[in-house]
Order: C-alpha cells, then sequence, then structure tokens
C-alpha cells in the first residue's frame, strides 16, 4: 500500500517491516536515496525492488545496489516480466490490472 510521508514524499508499498521503493534498473542510483529517505521518515527498513525489463542486461544495476545495500543496511530484491507473467503486450493476468484498463 502507497504510503505519503510528513514531507509529502510516497512510498510505493508500506509494510509492517519495510518502506519499498520499486524502480526500473536505470534508475538504480535514485531508487537507493528515495530508500535511504523512506527509512529516515517511517523508521522500518528500506528495501529496492528493480524492476528488470531485460535481466541479461539489466543485473549489472541490481548488482550495484545489492552491494550498496549491504554496506548500508537496506534490503534488495528484483523482479522481471517472468516473474510477474507480464505478455509481450505489457499485459498481467490479472484482469483487473490497471493494464488491461482502456487506453493502456
Amino acid at each position: 500500500m502507497e504510503y505519503e510521508n510528513s514531507d509529502y514524499t510516497r512510498v510505493d508499498c508500506l509494510t509492517e517491516t519495510h518502506a519499498v521503493e520499486f524502480d526500473f534498473a536505470k534508475k538504480w542510483a535514485e531508487s537507493i536515496g528515495q530508500a535511504l529517505h523512506y527509512n529516515a521518515m517511517t523508521g522500518k527498513k528500506g528495501k529496492v525492488v528493480l524492476i528488470l525489463t531485460n535481466p541479461k542486461k539489466e543485473m549489472v544495476y541490481f548488482r550495484r545496489v545489492e552491494n550498496l545495500g549491504r554496506k548500508y543496511d537496506f534490503d534488495v530484491e528484483y523482479i522481471t516480466n517472468n516473474i510477474l507473467k507480464i505478455t509481450k503486450d505489457g499485459k498481467c493476468n490479472n484482469p483487473k490490472c490497471r493494464c488491461h484498463y482502456k487506453g493502456n
């Protein structure tokens, strides 16, 4: 669930334990700053989830974030279209998802 901090920044997903930032691989550096900021604002452990649309080429970004996560104590994961079961036309398998609305 998205959460608005007192400074009006928005955590993509706030869980009981983590403040999670989801971002595309090429925005790896920005995602680190956001996760660290969300940790400071919420008191919950920061977490970056990188979206890898081309895992073979983009795994280098994940490794960078992973190394910095160990150093600065935030968690890191990645997801891919395959993990999410995204089709070639960019749709997921949940018919209620926004990706299925007209205009997307």
